[in-house]
């Protein structure tokens, strides 16, 4: 049998990240949801897969020789998982049972079937739907199915999912003698070429640590476990506390807590970050500090498809689109929004759509060149090329958010070198 990773119609709710890819690509933990999902089934053949047309060129050249959007290339019965599922230890014993027409489902939701070729397609356009029964022959509640469903739902789980996923080493990792430890050393864990420098406080009396391959770990840092970094990373001399993940190639300083870089993101200066969801590409500048606490300590709400959401979380940061750049000094309140390639040159709104600048004084439009110029640059930085795909598909998120913007007020007019411009 086959597999396949779909996405239902809850990725909207999960933007501003999953404009620039699919809801399986997000982190959690110590991976994304699509390679838990492989993981848990113990799968090592090619998965096809099945997101939003603009996204199709960049997932393949991320994925090589894995089918994207292509349904017509599925030649035997296949096992389609929904891509924001988080698998538990019974999910493959479920799902691997399952015969062609059968499904488990959890609510309105369909967590995994098992499809034929020439049923694929009608299937495909039917996740949308709010009534997945009608898809399958035969459904078979999964009460006990864990699928996200909202943003800050990584935020709640990442603690448990860091616990979960941790494999214990071999051995001891080797530190410096003058590397502090608190709790037990055998809940530490470093990857090829990972470095722990001098006066540096391991702490894992709440849970592990894992340090990536090539990450080093300046001086005076003090991390706390649960903890998952992953690598090439560069940590300077930080506070980073337990329920983070890092990803690869990320540059991270000042304080972070309970939060999620997706990576190649920097937040090397001084600065808090809590309960938030960082992007790839992402700047936050020196100063920057967000919140995650209201002076009323009351429940937060986000916006979600114009309509506020009561998150019944007491803490709760921001959730930050791939590209977005923050300024020197700049505090941001809690529950905010971030969109993709947007600026934030003052204090920001509740919202602030894809490709715009909060500038203090009104909402401006980063116009879709200036926008591409700045994504080279950066991923130039990096090592990395802004491929054709990639900047297909930025455009693409620029045409798609035009009517967001207008909706929100934002202004056609040049910003100027005041702002970078």
């Amino acid at each position: 049998m086959l597999l396949g990773v779909f996405e239902d119609r809850f990725w909207r709710n999960f933007t501003p990240l999953t404009l620039t890819r699919p809801s399986f690509n997000l982190l959690i933990g110590t991976s994304t949801l699509l390679e838990k999902i492989i993981k848990s089934l113990g799968y090592s053949g090619r998965v096809y897969l099945f997101t939003r047309r603009y996204l199709g060129g960049v997932l393949s050249e991320n994925f090589g020789d894995w089918p994207v959007n292509k349904p017509e290339s599925v030649d035997d019965t296949i096992l389609m998982v929904n891509g924001l599922l988080l698998p538990d230890r019974e999910f493959a014993e479920k799902a691997l049972k399952l015969e062609v027409g059968e499904g488990l489902i959890h609510g309105e939701r369909i967590i995994a079937a098992c499809i034929s070729p020439r049923n694929l397609t009608s299937f495909l356009e039917g996740v949308e739907s709010s009534e997945p029964r009608k898809l399958l022959n035969k459904a078979y509640e999964y009460a006990g199915a864990k699928t996200l469903r909202y943003l800050w739902d990584i935020i709640n789980l990442n603690h448990e999912m860091i616990v979960f996923e941790w494999e214990r080493p071999e051995g001891l990792a080797e530190l410096d003698s003058t590397v502090k430890i608190l709790g037990d050393q055998s809940m530490i864990a470093l990857g090829e070429g990972a470095s722990v420098e001098g006066y540096a406080v391991l702490d894992t009396r709440s849970g592990p640590i894992y340090i990536g391959g090539g990450t080093v770990v300046k001086p005076f840092s003090r991390l706390e476990g649960p903890l998952w970094i992953g690598r090439n990373c560069l940590i300077e001399s930080s506070i980073v506390k337990g329920g983070t993940s890092i990803g690869d190639n990320s540059r991270v300083g000042g304080e972070v807590e309970a939060s999620v870089i997706q990576g190649h993101s920097n937040k090397r200066h001084l600065g808090y970050l809590g309960h938030s969801y960082v992007g790839e590409w992402v700047n936050i500048g020196a100063g920057t500090n967000i919140s995650n606490l209201k002076n009323t300590y009351g429940t937060q709400r986000v916006l979600i498809e114009g309509r506020r959401v009561d998150t019944g979380r007491v803490f709760l940061g921001c959730f930050i689109g791939d590209h977005a750049k923050t300024a020197i000094g700049v505090q941001i309140a809690s529950a905010k929004l971030v969109g993709v390639s947007s600026h934030v040159y003052a204090d920001a709104p509740q919202y602030i759509p894809s490709f715009t600048a909060s500038t203090g004084d009104g909402l401006v439009e980063i116009f879709i060149e200036s926008a591409i110029e700045t994504a080279k640059r950066m991923m130039g930085r990096r090592g990395r090329t802004l491929t054709p795909a990639y900047e297909e598909m930025l455009r693409e998120v620029h045409s798609l958010t035009e009517d967001d913007r207008m909706r929100f007020g934002v202004e056609k007019r040049w910003l100027g070198s005041r702002h970078g411009f």
